[in-house]
């Protein structure tokens, strides 16, 4: 093993660094964008001070604490300090706001990971570690990585197209007016708001249901928005984007130095390749900013929107730590793996579906490893064996039988995919001429479906496969991982269903995995031949897809913020959250008592009956009240929860705002079901309860039950 030197430590290569450019212009860039995106939030419904309190929050009770963290209990290696700062950060945090709302005591969130940061400080002053460069001695500017600058830039151009892209467009409706809200977004926060009422929590759209999902970003969100005194709309709407940003970053830049080997280049090309070349769709995606080919990586990086950038952050770590483990044929001390199988639980808790994969890829690394490798067999079969019982654990302690159910498997999954369109009538007419079996060219739509996915990524892992089959039984375990994570990825992609379309999350991983081989081979794109010629058009198509998607959403995140600003009409839309809604949500959150249950008419995204979707995550999001069921499609694909039970309640629902029920018909009715308050949505159908209204505004009107 290389030296233990941490990273910011060690001396930047003069190659990196762009001579010719003024030293201060990446950082004066980097402070312009970041001060457009504080004007652009703010101007969405943002609080100023609340940004400031949120980033002092994320400063001092995640980043320090992980950090000192990372720094006494090791494990040491170049590139891994970042990357352990994430994982005991979170894991810190996480442990004392669930501690503290499971046994009521709010004080251990906001003092402990205080107290531990405050004690490994004066710890290391009084005892310092050896090898490593003091905590109280300022660094040289010659122990800075060469590629912060581009990093630096990156990340400002990446805030202010979070804040374009979608902080303006899910403005706050009492700044808006009025403004069609993203139902993923809401449905994050109502997550985050249940944590805020009780450990384990419980489904806040559909009460009696426990919540069983990874979560570990809406826990994140919950605890944050604790210790700064935010609401959960601001942090995963405005605030967080920032910090995860800041997060993928320096995960990916980190995992790059480890898996490169400390080659600076590589590590700080890998994110502008990941964020900077995605699917073929090109000028297709200029209506609506997302591609044709099922590609949605950009969006889901940049937004955090269902934890895509989360579990980067995590997979960055498991795979740094693999990566490093198995160089050492696995003779590595407790520290070593204490830190692997936390990072691992924090993975699956981040992106359950993705850590699934990741396992069997770790799985078929391993049998090559334990084959031809010569580790010391008995720990390495320790990590495979404790890597699968801490996915089993985690996966039985918090996923739902809706997790067991919802998720189908079948060979035609990808018929809804452009490419199986296009070339389904080809292979049809093959299959009649030509004695091979159409699982065969299914296979191979599936291959030219991945290939448009993600073009220039895919011609270069494609440039590395012969090479890696050639060296196999020697191959680097973290190699092999990779080109299995990266075949797995999309297979699972289109031999499953999941009504929600939530396996594109097994091609998104298939992307993030592709990527890093992919890396390694920019350099031959210099020689010429056919591949490097495919390499550089698939570059282009890739680069031209990344920039109409930002256009677009920024075009369209734009033409909300003309509208919140009043320089155009607030949009009218049925589906549309109204100041009138953020404002009986906020008069609930401050006047309803813990444990209140409330029943609402408004439990599709749209009033029309013939297009209802059992989706709308409004009022649990802006109050953090429980509903009894303010939608039910979620509750049965992710919950588990049977379709009687939803029939149930949409019948009890059906009566309660029916106009039929007298007062005490509906007050005996809702006194069997649990019900304390209704919330009757005026736009959305239905007839007002024949009670007197606690709060009454143009769009909704508030009832409490005696």
């Amino acid at each position: 093993m290389p030296a233990a030197i941490p990273v910011l430590d060690r001396p930047a290569a003069p190659g990196l660094r762009a001579p010719s450019l003024p030293v201060l212009l990446p950082w004066v860039l980097t402070g312009l964008c970041f001060a457009a995106y504080l004007a652009v939030i703010t101007l969405s419904g943002a609080s100023l001070f609340g940004a400031v309190r949120f980033f002092c929050a994320a400063a001092l009770y995640l980043v320090l604490p992980g950090w000192l963290m990372a720094r006494r209990l090791g494990p040491r290696a170049p590139g891994l300090r970042p990357l352990l700062t994430a994982v005991y950060g979170c894991a810190l945090l996480g442990v004392c706001f669930c501690a503290g709302v499971r046994l009521n005591a709010g004080w251990l969130v906001h003092v402990v990971p205080l107290l531990a940061a405050a004690g490994l400080a004066i710890w290391e002053r009084r005892a310092p570690i050896d090898g490593v460069v003091p905590l109280f001695r300022r660094p040289g500017l010659s122990a800075l990585p060469a590629a912060l600058p581009l990093l630096a830039v990156l990340w400002g151009m990446l805030c202010l197209f979070f804040a374009l892209s979608f902080g303006a467009r899910n403005a706050h409706p009492l700044a808006a007016g009025s403004v069609v809200l993203d139902k993923d977004l809401l449905w994050n926060i109502g997550n985050a708001e249940a944590f805020l009422d009780a450990f384990p929590p419980q489904d806040i759209r559909f009460s009696g249901v426990r919540f069983s999902y990874h979560y570990l970003t809406e826990l994140m969100a919950a605890a944050l928005a604790a210790v700064a005194g935010v609401p959960c709309y601001d942090v995963f709407t405005f605030f967080s984007g920032p910090l995860f940003l800041l997060g993928e970053l320096a995960a990916l830049y980190s995992l790059g130095l480890i898996l490169y080997e400390g080659q600076g280049k590589k590590a700080a090309v890998l994110p502008v390749l990941l964020f900077g070349f995605q699917s073929a769709s090109m000028w297709k995606a200029l209506p609506t900013g997302d591609g044709i080919f099922g590609n949605t990586l950009l969006r889901h990086l940049t937004t955090n929107i269902n934890a895509q950038a989360t579990a980067v952050i995590f997979f960055a770590a498991f795979l740094g730590l693999f990566a490093l483990i198995s160089r050492q044929k696995f003779a590595v001390g407790p520290v070593w793996w204490a830190a692997y199988f936390v990072t691992f639980a924090l993975f699956t808790l981040a992106k359950g579906p993705q850590a699934g994969i990741a396992l069997c890829a770790l799985a078929v690394a391993m049998v090559f490893v334990l084959l031809f490798q010569k580790p010391r067999y008995g720990r390495a079969l320790l990590c495979l064996a404790g890597t699968a019982a801490v996915f089993a654990g985690m996966y039985r302690l918090l996923y739902s039988a809706g997790a067991n159910t919802s998720m189908i498997f079948s060979i035609f999954a990808m018929e809804k995919t452009r490419a199986y369109q296009w070339l389904s009538p080809l292979t049809d007419w093959l299959c009649a001429h030509l004695p091979i079996s159409g699982y065969v060219w299914l296979v191979g739509i599936g291959i030219v479906d991945a290939f448009f996915m993600m073009p220039f990524q895919f011609v270069l892992w494609l440039r590395s496969v012969p090479g890696a089959l050639r060296h196999l039984p020697k191959l680097d375990p973290a190699h092999i991982f990779l080109h299995a994570g990266t075949v797995g990825g999309f297979l699972a992609y289109h031999i499953f269903w999941h009504e929600s379309s939530s396996q594109v999350y097994f091609a998104l991983f298939a992307m993030i995995c592709m990527t890093l081989p992919a890396v390694e081979q920019l350099p031959k794109l210099r020689k010429p031949g056919l591949m490097t010629a495919a390499g550089w058009v698939c570059g282009a198509a890739g680069l031209l897809t990344t920039l109409c998607m930002a256009l677009a959403l920024c075009r369209i995140g734009g033409a909300q913020l003309a509208r919140t600003t009043g320089l155009t009409e607030a949009v009218s839309a049925p589906n549309a959250a109204t100041a009138s809604d953020e404002e009986a949500a906020l008069w609930m959150k401050e006047n309803l008592p813990a444990g209140t249950v409330f029943a609402t008419n408004r439990t599709s995204s749209t009033p029309a009956t013939a297009e209802e979707d059992g989706i709308s995550n409004l009022y649990t999001a802006f109050s953090g009240v429980q509903c009894y069921m303010e939608g039910w499609t979620y509750a049965m694909s992710n919950m588990g929860v049977e379709q009687s039970i939803v029939e149930h309640r949409r019948d009890v629902t059906a009566q309660l705002f029916g106009g039929s029920a007298d007062a005490d018909t509906i007050s005996a009715l809702c006194e069997e079901e649990g019900i304390d308050c209704l919330v009757w949505s005026k736009r959305f159908g239905g007839s007002a309860p024949a009670l007197s209204p606690a709060f009454e505004n143009a769009d909704v009107a508030i009832y409490l039950l005696e």
